[in-house]
């Protein structure tokens, strides 16, 4: 199986990523900082913090640095893992170069899954000309949580 990465790092030298846009999360200089508690035991995770006092967050992920769509010729799954101290709820939709977006997925931490390493499989609902993948949720009602591991595996 292909693994095509989006963010899985085998190392980071910074401590935020900047090749990716936000809305209404917690950032450093305009950049997702990358978790230091996690970064500290060799897991390279974004910290994603939403500002409560707004009422939706948003981050956008770039299918490659540049920007630039790609185009998948067969179904294929977006792969990740969330790790949260408490039940989260939020979506996850596919844009295209033209700006059309997917439908939403919901993604859901339950209890059962707080304080370990949720795995997630997702089909992506756009396979021609995918730019950008788009995390959102309530701010409001979301917590932090940390997410790694964002691959979309063919």
């Amino acid at each position: 199986m292909d693994e095509y990465k989006i963010f899985k790092p085998d190392i980071v030298f910074k401590d935020a990523v900047g090749s990716l846009w936000s809305q209404n999360i917690k950032t450093f200089k305009n950049k997702i900082p990358i978790s230091l508690f996690f970064k500290k035991k060799g897991i390279w995770a974004l910290d994603i913090s939403p500002i409560y006092t707004e009422s939706l967050y948003i981050f956008a992920l770039p299918i490659n640095k540049r920007w630039e769509p790609k185009t998948f010729m067969k179904d294929v799954n977006l792969c990740f893992s969330i790790f949260s101290e408490n039940p989260i709820f939020l979506n996850i939709r596919f844009q295209d170069d033209k700006l059309r977006n997917s439908d939403f997925i919901d993604i859901e931490i339950e209890n059962r899954d707080i304080d370990i390493w949720k795995n997630f499989s997702v089909p992506v609902l756009i396979k021609e000309n995918l730019r950008l993948i788009i995390f959102s949720g309530s701010a409001e009602l979301t917590p932090s949580y940390t997410i790694k591991d964002i691959v979309i595996n063919e």
